[in-house]
């Protein structure tokens, strides 16, 4: 079974056509070395003006102990930092086709902005691309964790790092619209202690992110027991869904 993408992955740029760093995205909670990082990029960049001339499709940049996965789109480059372990073909595939989708929604989101940006706004106002990370989310964290059934609660609590959850649009609107309204489900609330306030800021603080069950406890100051209940009762309902970070989805 193949790795992990989440325990690959460690760094996404998104750079100007003239070398201006637009944007950046740190997967997991471990960054990488500023001056490493500075080596890397100078190197991808140094490899992206070189393709220029190739007629090879760009792949992967072997540098440093680390793999860089380099891509140039019309107006913007991609570089992907990877921690130094052999990628599979399938997984660079995967990468390049969700880095494509990615940097065409990030480029409609902020095509404005990003053509009036100078080299004192280098990495952008963070204000102003706060909603990049949820692109990046979207098109990247359906390679890093695969929906699987929700597990049983002592795999919930004895596998935990195996484990994320996120919730859906659907999600939401489904709890919105009805579950939020519905007498039974307020009593199975009731049984846990849980107040609908707490639902209604969990709905929202998952929706489109994913957290481990370490992450969501802490946040809402709940036990890990209780909040494996929890996510179990909003899971068997659809309106949590539960990712697995053990392998890759199948289709390319």
């Amino acid at each position: 079974m193949s790795e992990s993408m989440e325990n690959i992955l460690e760094e996404l740029f998104i750079v100007r056509d003239d070398g201006l760093k637009v944007f950046h995205y740190t997967f997991g909670k471990e960054k990488s070395d500023p001056g490493t990082i500075s080596r890397l990029l100078s190197a991808a960049e140094a490899f992206l003006e070189e393709a220029l001339t190739s007629s090879e499709p760009l792949r992967l940049l072997d540098v440093q102990d680390k793999n860089v996965i380099a891509e140039r789109f019309d107006r913007l480059q991609v570089i992907v930092i990877c921690k130094a372990k052999p990628l599979e073909f399938s997984q660079v595939v995967q990468i390049r086709k969700a880095l494509a989708s990615l940097v065409e929604e990030f480029e409609t989101l902020f095509y404005d902005y990003i053509e009036k940006m100078d080299e004192s706004e280098e990495l952008g106002d963070l204000t102003s691309f706060h909603p990049a990370r949820e692109t990046v989310f979207k098109w990247l964290e359906p390679i890093l964790y695969r929906k699987v059934p929700s597990p049983a609660i002592r795999t919930m609590i004895t596998s935990q790092n195996l484990y994320k959850y996120t919730v859906t649009d659907e999600g939401l609107n489904a709890y919105e619209r009805f579950y939020s309204k519905s007498k039974s489900f307020h009593m199975s609330l009731s049984r846990l202690n849980i107040p609908l306030s707490t639902i209604d800021e969990m709905m929202k603080t998952l929706n489109k992110k994913s957290h481990t069950l370490h992450e969501i406890s802490e946040a809402f100051s709940i036990d890990k027991k209780t909040m494996v209940e929890l996510l179990h009762h909003l899971a068997m309902r659809d309106m949590v869904i539960t990712l697995s970070s053990e392998g890759l989805p199948t289709s390319p």
